[in-house]
């Protein structure tokens, strides 16, 4: 016999002796086979307790759903006899009723005596009727034996009168020689709304067999019990006493019922055994119906049940223990196999594979360990390709990030820089001990400020904003040296797994100082052009106007005039063409300030039409819209767009054809239309008419002019949050259209 264990902490050396050491070898193997056999029987013990727990969960559900079954056969005994008893009740009070009607008739006919006497023969259960005032004295009876109880009919009497009901139904005690409790039942009769006599009929409960169905009970005990939880009835009926009792375990759940209530429950009587008891409240008398019958323990049926099988247990248990030594026994060999292929296997050996041996399990057990090898093998040769492609997807990384013109930085979650290329490092010129420190520690040496010179928190740079997740795109930070300043455009971003986990983040730094000193430079060309050339300009403007009037005062001739009027022409065009350069500058670098006005469009446009030479004004027509509603408009900014359109509608049309002005408002954007009868535009030019500069074939050869006059009313009417565009047909005209955010209502503005 051969046995394995598959423990490794106490391996014998890989290469042993063939001969001396084998009896110790063969010791050592027998000892960890019985070993493996001892887990097989605790095996096959684990397998076996849940059955024997499940056999002991049946049997208990069983006892248990006996129980229920039990438990609602006696609450259907105990409404059946609580429905009998309402019933027989009733039907007393309802007696009552007729002969407490017969009584206070006029002229009945017969004493109260016979009546009562009437009423008792026809109904064999009372023992007597009786009729009393509506103070308790006993003024008739049935039967003569009544003239004993008045006290108790007196009390009676009383508690039907005090009864909102009208009726009382509780024990009579002391009307009868044993002092046994009799039942009775009193009602109140009433004439003309004031109480004439209480009808009062009482009853031996020994009678109550014949009226209850107690045999239907099914061998179980019935009781009635009254509100103060005295026993009125008990079937079978207990030994001769002086009172019927209930017993104290049952005493909750028969004051439930006592209450109104249906209740059941398993109960330990006062003699130690238990009791299955349902209880079932009588509305009419207040009082409740008790049926209950005694059972064996459950613990004591449980183990009366389980012995009846458990032989079955034992013989499947010794079988099953034999089955697993003998199984046990088919697996050894092929474990010691499978042993030294995994062992020489791990040692390195990937060739190594597990001979297939042995039962069936087995032998799949060594196909799975042999293709598990494959698997390994496989999977090693992929993991050593993938390696290769991750290192080279790496340097191919580093190589586009070197390449990067601008400073890339690449950032873990705590903020250390993991790749930074050479850009970043002449732009920031960090250590190595640097870059592996949070962003707060590491721009604590360094002075970051925004475009107005306000100072950045460590909170608000575009990488420490990227690692809290947020992407940034254009943000300018300017980093302060002794030097200069580095004005830098941000663009930064949070890296991402698969799982959406935050990896860290990545930042390119965009240096834009030498854009910045072109700007600059830029901005003092237009601050030179707009002071130094308007200084002279306006003067020759000045004086040209005065020479003006100085001649017309002498009365100068046409030509000379016409001269003096060229040169305050050509002074005011040169002022325009100045005035656009320096409002295309301005708008192109976003220092043009709008102050937006509700403003309505048809009187501005009017207002402009006067302003005109007489001529040209002439020529504009206007159509007023009614309901136009005010627009949000820079009112100067606005006049400038108008009077652009306007001028080139009236210089590239006709002279003497009209320029319509049109309105029209679509919901939440008005839409300005400027028509003329010209010669139009090529459909090949349209497409420029916006851009900086350009002016078209006949423009050119018609008029003097930058070119910007178009361009500065789109970049108008753009930052105003409309759109322009233009609509031409050769041979018949041009329209240019823009639209205009509509002013907020009265009402809007308050929702807002």
């Amino acid at each position: 016999m051969q046995s394995i264990s598959l423990d490794t902490r106490h391996e014998a050396p890989e290469a042993a002796p063939p001969q001396r050491t084998a009896l110790p070898r063969r010791a050592f193997t027998r000892f960890r086979a019985a070993s493996i056999r001892a887990r097989l029987v605790m095996l096959l013990a684990a397998v076996l307790l849940p059955i024997l727990l499940i056999q002991a969960a049946t049997h208990y559900a069983s006892i248990e759903a006996e129980r229920e079954a039990e438990l609602q056969a006696d609450l259907e005994a105990a409404r059946a006899v609580a429905a009998a008893c309402d019933a027989y009740i009733r039907d007393v009070l309802h007696l009552e009723f007729m002969v407490g009607a017969a009584l206070t008739a006029p002229a009945s006919g017969l004493s109260a005596g016979q009546w009562l006497g009437r009423a008792a023969g026809e109904s064999p259960s009372l023992s007597q009727i009786s009729w009393l005032s509506p103070d308790g004295q006993l003024l008739a009876s049935s039967s003569p034996g009544a003239a004993g109880v008045e006290a108790a009919f007196a009390a009676c009497a009383s508690e039907a009168s005090s009864s909102g009901a009208g009726w009382w139904v509780g024990p009579l005690s002391g009307s009868a020689p044993d002092s046994r409790p009799v039942i009775a039942i009193a009602r109140t009769i009433h004439e003309g709304g004031s109480p004439a006599g209480v009808v009062v009929a009482t009853v031996d409960p020994q009678h109550l067999d014949t009226l209850l169905p107690v045999a239907r009970s099914g061998g179980a005990a019935i009781a009635l019990v009254g509100p103060q939880g005295h026993g009125i009835y008990r079937d079978p009926p207990q030994p001769a006493t002086a009172n019927l009792t209930v017993d104290a375990a049952e005493a909750a759940l028969v004051a439930r019922a006592l209450a109104g209530h249906e209740a059941t429950g398993i109960l330990a009587a006062s003699a130690g055994q238990q009791r299955l008891v349902a209880a079932a409240p009588i509305p009419v008398a207040g009082w409740a119906a008790v049926s209950s019958h005694p059972v064996a323990a459950t613990g004591v049926l449980l183990l009366t049940r389980m012995a009846q099988r458990q032989w079955l247990l034992l013989v499947a248990l010794g079988a099953a223990v034999a089955v697993t030594l003998a199984t046990g026994q088919l697996f050894i060999a092929p474990l010691i196999h499978l042993r030294e292929s995994a062992l020489a296997f791990g040692r390195g050996e990937r060739e190594r594979r597990a001979p297939v041996l042995g039962p069936a399990e087995m032998r799949d057990l060594a196909v799975t360990f042999n293709r598990m090898a494959d698997e390994i093998t496989t999977r090693e040769e992929q993991s050593a390709r993938l390696l290769a492609e991750v290192q080279r997807q790496a340097a191919q990384l580093d190589a586009t990030i070197a390449s990067i013109p601008d400073g890339v930085l690449v950032f873990d979650p705590t903020g250390a820089i993991v790749r930074a290329n050479a850009a970043a490092q002449a732009m920031f010129g960090y250590t190595p001990e640097e870059q592996r420190q949070s962003v707060p520690n590491r721009v604590a040496s360094q002075r970051f400020l925004h475009p107005d010179g306000r100072p950045f928190s460590p909170d608000e740079l575009a990488s420490t904003r990227a690692l809290r997740g947020e992407t940034l795109r254009g943000m300018i930070e300017i980093l302060h040296t002794d030097q200069r300043d580095l004005w830098l455009v941000v663009s930064a971003a949070p890296i991402y797994d698969s799982a959406g986990e935050l990896l860290g983040a990545v930042a390119i730094f965009t240096d834009v100082t030498a854009q910045r000193e072109l700007q600059e430079q830029r901005e003092d060309m237009l601050r030179m052009v707009s002071h130094d050339l308007r200084g002279p300009l306006t003067v020759i403007h000045g004086q040209a106007e005065l020479v003006l009037r100085r001649l017309r005062q002498l009365g100068s001739a046409a030509r000379e005039l016409h001269s003096v009027e060229v040169i305050l022409d050509s002074a005011r065009r040169m002022n325009r063409m100045i005035q656009d350069l320096v409002d295309a500058a301005r708008l192109e670098s976003h220092q043009f300030k709008l102050d937006p006005k509700p403003l309505e469009l048809y009187p501005l446009v009017l207002d402009l039409k006067e302003q005109l030479a007489t001529d040209d004004g002439a020529r504009i027509e206007i159509e007023e819209v009614a309901g136009l509603p005010p627009v949000m408009a820079d009112a100067d900014r606005l006049s400038r767009v108008l009077a652009n359109l306007l001028s080139n509608a009236l210089k590239y049309s006709p002279s003497g054809s009209p320029v319509t002005v049109r309105f029209n408002h679509n919901g939440s954007q008005v839409l300005t239309s400027i028509v003329d009868r010209g010669q139009g535009i090529a459909r090949e030019e349209m497409a420029h008419l916006f851009q900086r500069y350009y002016r078209t074939r006949s423009a050119r050869s018609q008029h003097e002019g930058l070119g910007l006059g178009l361009y500065i009313s789109k970049m108008l009417v753009e930052a105003h949050g409309g759109c322009i565009w233009v609509e031409s047909e050769p041979g018949i005209g041009t329209t240019f259209h823009f639209s205009l955010p509509a002013a907020p209502t009265d009402q809007q503005r308050l929702q807002e």
